[in-house]
């Protein structure tokens, strides 16, 4: 009845266009586990301006698309 999705995702050459914030962002050329409709970051780098990037952890919980549950950190070395 409910689809279960479960592998992984890999990024090629993805942008984040944010006009809001006057930034786009690159996300690395990396997979983002998916176990049982839950997105696993595990050290995921995104990037702004400059070569720093900003390490995502945490997960996505997408068991109910309506009301999806995020519990995410974002950490910027």
């Amino acid at each position: 009845d409910t689809p279960i999705a479960t592998g992984h995702l890999k990024f090629d050459s993805a942008f984040a266009d944010l006009p809001q914030f006057g930034t786009t962002l690159r996300l690395v050329d990396d997979k983002v586990n998916v176990e049982k409709n839950t997105l696993k970051f595990e050290n995921f780098e995104i990037y702004a301006k400059g070569n720093t990037p900003f390490k995502v952890n945490g997960t996505v919980d997408m068991n109910n698309l309506l009301n999806p549950e995020f519990n995410l950190r974002m950490t910027k070395l």
